[in-house]
């Protein structure tokens, strides 16, 4: 199931970035904004799972839960935090 899930938010990533240098309007190449920030989630969300389910013994249905309802996720949805630079790791730890 994890690497259906990393399989697929590669597959996000890569048309995330197609996605944003297409766009038109206010939108120049490779520039995040709130409108094009969820084409990046799926990767790190589904990198910071795998680490939770290897560390803590979890499902990864289990895993997303407690993702979702964190106040990381909170912070990371929001494009204005720049949290969305921070790597897996990162956002692991303060998970």
């Amino acid at each position: 199931m994890q690497n259906f899930m990393y399989l697929c938010s590669q597959k996000l990533q890569r048309h995330a970035s197609t996605d944003i240098c297409q766009s038109e309007g206010n939108t120049t190449m490779n520039e995040i904004t709130q409108d094009n920030l969820y084409l990046l989630l799926p990767f790190k969300i589904s990198r910071v799972a795998d680490m939770l389910c290897a560390d803590e013994h979890v499902s990864t249905i289990e895993a997303m839960r407690r993702i979702y309802t964190s106040a990381m996720y909170k912070q990371l949805e929001q494009e204005s935090t720049k949290r969305w630079h921070e790597g897996p790791v990162s956002l692991y730890q303060t998970l």
